[in-house]
């Protein structure tokens, strides 16, 4: 279940701090649409795609799972840890596990996951360079003039509504709620999804970057027809940090999810994740990873 919970809903609360006065607050509209312009793959992060987007940085997150018994109290706990390596290519990262279930990984492990990644690139690579030659051989067409701005998939099915200005790991931020909209015909199955949660966003109000999320489950959410249901009160938690004041990189993330699978097995857990060790990453054609 690690990851997948987190595909629709991003809490656990970290108190921010107090709200600042005075000075007024930005136009609710307008502010919106500068942060689409700025976030249009807002999905991403959302998703748990805990990356950078400049392609740049290395990492490590610790990820923690615990298994909750019916009144919430801890039954087990694993611990696994990943290194984020970067590809190159912004939103394109190696996620290679090196502990599993508080052990290291041998040697031959880490091999194997770097043999299959380098596998998978170079499969990219043979395919991304076909669809080129492919494009090249087609007559080209010309774009049509001033094409139809697309909404945010997020901004068409909430309703947002501005709290007010707070600080963050000491920036200022803007605090948003959101709701669903009434009457919205969701697109997709994630928008299906998302319509059954509720939240709150904080958002950098000098550049326009998340920098905090919150939601909360309020209605069942299903999956694969009726083989699993996320059940009302699970709750889910994501920040981001600047780094180097250049990049937002992800900070923790933190959810409770309660659960049904295949309308047999119940599950309650809580699932936390830390990143740290941000470094910048110097990648050439050959990836080199690092010596375990």
């Amino acid at each position: 279940m690690k990851g997948f919970i987190f595909g629709f809903a991003i809490l656990l609360a970290w108190p921010a701090s107090a709200q600042e006065t005075g000075k007024p607050l930005p136009e609710l509209k307008n502010f919106l649409e500068e942060f689409q312009v700025k976030r249009p793959g807002l999905y991403k992060p959302l998703m748990g795609e805990n990356i950078d987007p400049t392609g740049q940085y290395t990492y490590t997150e610790t990820c923690t799972e615990t298994k909750l018994d019916s009144s919430g109290k801890a039954k087990s706990s694993e611990m696994d840890v990943y290194e984020i390596i970067p590809t190159g290519k912004p939103f394109d990262i190696f996620r290679r596990k090196t502990v599993k279930a508080g052990i290291p990984l041998s040697q031959r492990e880490l091999d194997k996951q770097d043999r299959e990644f380098m596998e998978r690139m170079a499969k990219q690579q043979a395919e991304a360079e076909k669809r080129k030659s492919e494009t090249q051989a087609k007559p080209k067409q010309e774009p049509p003039p001033n094409p139809p701005k697309q909404e945010s998939m997020f901004l068409a099915l909430y309703d947002f509504q501005m709290v007010g200005r707070e600080t963050l790991d000491g920036r200022p931020v803007i605090r948003l709620t959101f709701k669903p909209k009434p009457g919205y015909t969701p697109q997709n199955t994630l928008a299906k999804m998302l319509q059954h949660v509720i939240g709150s966003a904080w958002v950098s109000e000098d550049d326009y970057e998340l920098a905090r999320v919150e939601v909360e489950v309020t209605e069942p959410i299903t999956f694969g027809g009726i083989l699993a249901r996320i059940r009302p009160g699970s709750k889910a938690a994501m920040e981001w940090r600047k780094f180097n004041d250049e990049v937002w990189l992800p900070y923790k993330r933190e959810f409770v999810a309660n659960a049904r699978l295949l309308l047999l097995k119940g599950m309650h857990e809580h699932e936390s994740s830390e990143f740290s060790g941000f470094r910048k990453y110097s990648v050439d054609t050959k990836l080199k990873f690092h010596e375990k």
